[in-house]
Order: structure tokens, then C-alpha cells, then sequence
């Protein structure tokens, strides 16, 4: 792992009708990845967040007991992009 830099990713997460602004913290990893034509380049950024899914309307009834389900939400993402040539 080449290059590991830390990141904030801004925007606006919808769910159901509601929209937040949001931060999500980021690692970026540069890394070299032996491909059919050669060596390729690819990032891959990795983080998360948690939320409260009864802010979003998730979980009505029943499901509003935390002992059903939990409010808070852990939300992980990954993403792997590569450059072209």
C-alpha cells in the first residue's frame, strides 16, 4: 500500500424521502495491481458512518424498539476506481 491519505468526502445522503448533509471520513490508498496488460493503478478509498435510521423513517411499528433493532446504523463504504492509460 503506496500513498495512504486521509480525506473528508462532503455531500447530501437520501433515504426515503429524507435528505442530511453529510461528512464521511476517507482513507486513500494508491496501489500498483498486476493487471493482464501490465501494472495498473488503482485507489481505493475506504470509510463510513453511522446513523440514526429513525431519522430516515426506517424501522415504524414494532421496529422502533431498539431491542428489535438498533437506531444507530453503521454504514461502511469502499470504493475502487483504477486510471486509465
Amino acid at each position: 500500500i503506496q500513498n495512504k491519505q486521509a480525506y473528508v468526502a462532503h455531500g447530501v445522503f437520501s433515504l426515503r424521502g429524507v435528505s442530511q448533509d453529510l461528512a464521511v471520513p476517507l482513507a486513500i490508498n494508491i496501489e500498483d495491481v498486476e493487471a493482464q496488460g501490465g501494472i495498473e493503478k488503482r485507489a481505493i478509498a475506504q470509510g463510513g458512518f453511522v446513523l440514526n435510521r429513525l431519522e430516515y423513517g426506517v424501522g415504524q411499528g414494532s421496529w422502533e424498539d431498539p431491542s428489535v433493532a438498533e437506531h444507530q446504523v453503521k454504514v461502511s463504504v469502499k470504493l475502487t476506481a483504477k486510471a486509465e492509460n
